[in-house]
């Protein structure tokens, strides 16, 4: 299998605290791969790393190709959407997916948009990603605030998903 994604000796602290040490890995094309631990022991600062957002001390992240497209969930339920950029951008796939998570929208506008629940919130993003069909998955905490229809619709896209993934999970089953 090729690999996509090829970290080597990385090394992250914050302050006194060593959060990463002398961590390589290899991830390869279809792979799934879950980052399991306790709060605070280097799962998202080592997505942090992956994604540009923060540098490592020391060690280098390298992505083949170069421009590999990622899908990002974040650790959160204050994903940032705006209806008229995901329509425009995503339209019909956007909708569909919406509607397979269980997402019934009746109007898409801001002002709904600004009173959908942290689960409809975090449907409408995981919709987006779906529709955005990126070549690496990295969901950080995905079935956070999920129903059972979105946790069910989640393992089944992953588990068909074609690309390399990570996921970061406390929930066992998933």
């Amino acid at each position: 299998m090729t690999t996509v994604i090829q970290g080597k000796g990385l090394q992250k602290s914050f302050g006194e605290r060593e959060i990463l040490k002398d961590v390589s890995f290899d991830i390869r094309q279809g792979e799934k791969i879950g980052l399991v631990g306790w709060n605070g022991a280097g799962k998202t600062t080592l997505v942090k790393i992956l994604l540009n957002k923060i540098e490592p001390d020391k060690g280098s992240v390298t992505m083949w190709p170069p421009d590999l497209s990622l899908g990002y969930l974040p650790q959160s339920t204050d994903y940032s959407l705006s209806i008229d950029f995901e329509l425009s951008e995503y339209g019909e796939k956007l909708m569909e997916t919406s509607k397979l998570l269980g997402l019934q929208i009746e109007r898409w506008d801001e002002e709904d948009l600004a009173h959908l629940s942290g689960g409809e919130r975090l449907k409408l993003y995981l919709a987006k990603i779906w529709a955005n069909a990126p070549e690496f998955l990295i969901l950080d905490e995905p079935t956070n605030h999920l129903d059972m229809q979105g946790v069910n619709w989640l393992i089944e896209e992953v588990n068909d998903y074609a690309g390399a993934s990570i996921i970061i999970s406390h929930d066992r089953y998933f």
